[in-house]
């Protein structure tokens, strides 16, 4: 029972700060530059570079182009980013091509996590000054977990909970172009 009053005043006090830092704003907009770093298990694998252009489509879309460079040969992803609903920080990316991933903005961070032949993702960017994004994505195989708990002990029912492994992880740090 305590567990779940823990968690119950988690999410409330989250919430609670996340109401008035919930607007992705014009500030994000330019054209982003960076080394996109693909770590295995104890170091940086492979460095490719990083373009995130994103501009202002009309009040509610913005473009959020991501262009990746590897070796000379560029791979660009031409996607929007589209306002839901501002005051719960709800937006929505879309591939234009009948792909559609959930997205929220809070505390100058939009994140998502969506799932993709047997691959969970999750991604952020955050905005960590005024030329500056941080991007990070974290890979796990959504088909593969471990379950514990479910359980009462000492007289406390402990919720069952599912991990999963992380199986990779990617990172860059985006500066703007003046």
């Amino acid at each position: 029972m305590m567990t779940l009053r823990y968690l119950f005043l988690v999410f409330v006090f989250s919430v609670s700060i996340g109401q008035a830092q919930n607007t992705f704003s014009n500030t994000w907009e330019g054209h982003y530059k960076g080394d996109l770093e693909l770590y295995g298990v104890n170091a940086v694998k492979m460095v490719l570079k990083m373009e995130l252009e994103i501009k202002e489509l009309s009040p509610e879309v913005h473009q959020w182009k991501i262009t990746y460079d590897y070796n000379g040969k560029k791979d660009v992803r031409d996607y929007s980013i589209k306002c839901v609903d501002a005051s719960k920080g709800a937006y929505i990316i879309d591939e234009n091509n009948s792909i559609l991933i959930d997205t929220y903005y809070k505390n100058k961070t939009l994140t998502s996590y969506f799932e993709v032949m047997g691959s969970a993702i999750l991604t952020s960017y955050e905005k960590t000054s005024e030329d500056v994004i941080t991007f990070d994505l974290f890979s796990m195989n959504s088909k593969k977990h471990t379950i514990s708990g479910g359980e009462n002990k000492d007289e406390q029912e402990i919720p069952e909970v599912k991990s999963v492994l992380v199986n990779g992880r990617q990172k860059a740090v985006l500066h703007r172009e003046n």
